[in-house]
């Protein structure tokens, strides 16, 4: 009974967001073999990964839910470059294996960036339970992100939502 909460959340994702980046170009693209290995990486990532090719490279966003269960996004992305990298720890990545974490520089959609709060779904007060039609409202009360994740990825300004992560140089 508890997991309804979280697996409601996926269902609306999926019905939501990741079909407003579908609109805009994007292709799901399935864990690897070994990703879909990793329970936690099943948890954290169930819908792959997004994917749409540009001229300079590939353009790269991940829907990521609490690795703990609760009802609770945010999102990763950033821009893979054409014909893979180098990255310090892996050597050479070919275009389609690099992920969103492997890159120097990528950004993440927060509700508050700069405390780190992921997008939560709202509790209820007296002992009313989360519905399914609450979770609906509160997916598409965030179909913005779609917006702030382009202007990022077409070199514009950041939104309120977005914090830029480095992971190495």
């Amino acid at each position: 009974m508890a997991d309804h909460p979280r697996q409601w959340l996926v269902k609306s994702l999926e019905r939501h967001l990741l079909l407003a980046f579908r609109e805009r170009g994007f292709e799901l693209v399935p864990l690897t073999a070994d990703q879909a290995k990793s329970r936690e990486y099943r948890t954290a990532f169930p819908f792959g990964h997004l994917r749409r090719p540009k001229a300079d490279g590939i353009d790269l966003v991940e829907v990521q839910l609490d690795k703990r269960g609760a009802a609770a996004f945010r999102l990763n992305f950033g821009i893979a470059p054409k014909g893979g990298m180098n990255h310090p720890s892996f050597g050479f990545l070919a275009e389609a294996d690099v992920n969103v974490q492997s890159l120097p520089v990528f950004y993440e959609a927060y509700s508050c960036p700069v405390l780190w709060r992921w997008f939560r779904v709202p509790r209820r007060w007296f002992g009313r339970s989360v519905s399914k039609a609450d979770i609906e409202k509160f997916v598409v009360s965030h179909l913005d992100l779609v917006d702030e994740v382009e202007g990022v990825l077409r070199g514009r300004r950041r939104g309120r939502h977005i914090r830029v992560a480095q992971m190495w140089r």
